[in-house]
């Protein structure tokens, strides 16, 4: 079932890959903390739902809304999805962003357990910062990256 919502974003104190979401909404849109849920502006992401602090708030961090095209308050669609361990994930920079092999390995590490969906996109934190990467293929096409999954960086 898909639902309209507005999405606020918050400071940093959010994870990167996590939706709050208030009690009240919650229950009215049949959601439970640990599920994942597709939120569609210009560009889709999956995140984690944990319970938020308000009755009816639904609130990422503001990094993520930024990279998103977001404002402060924004209406997106929120579908709940079913996701699945990726066996391989092929991923491409949003922009340009010079990384060597160690920025790699953090960044692949830091990926694990990140809900995605083909061509959607995902957020890394490393040492340069946040990197925003759009997920060009992955199977199934609903998943989250695994410790097993194959990362191909393009």
């Amino acid at each position: 079932m898909e639902s309209y919502i507005v999405v606020r974003s918050n400071h940093n104190t959010i994870p990167l890959h996590v939706v709050k979401i208030g009690n009240k909404l919650r229950k009215r849109l049949n959601i439970k903390p640990g599920d994942a849920v597709e939120l569609y502006s210009s560009r889709p992401m999956i995140f984690w739902v944990i319970p938020g602090n308000g009755e009816w708030d639904a609130m990422i961090n503001s990094g993520v809304a930024r990279v998103l095209g977001m404002g402060e308050r924004y209406m997106v669609k929120l579908k709940r999805v079913k996701v699945s361990a990726a066996e391989y994930v092929e991923l491409k920079a949003h922009r340009f962003v010079k990384l060597s092999p160690e920025n790699l390995k953090e960044i692949a590490m830091s990926l694990v357990h990140t809900p995605l969906r083909e061509q959607g996109y995902v957020i890394a934190e490393s040492t340069k910062g946040i990197i925003p990467f759009r997920v060009e293929k992955c199977y199934p096409s609903y998943s989250f990256i695994a410790r097993t999954t194959k990362i191909i960086f393009g």
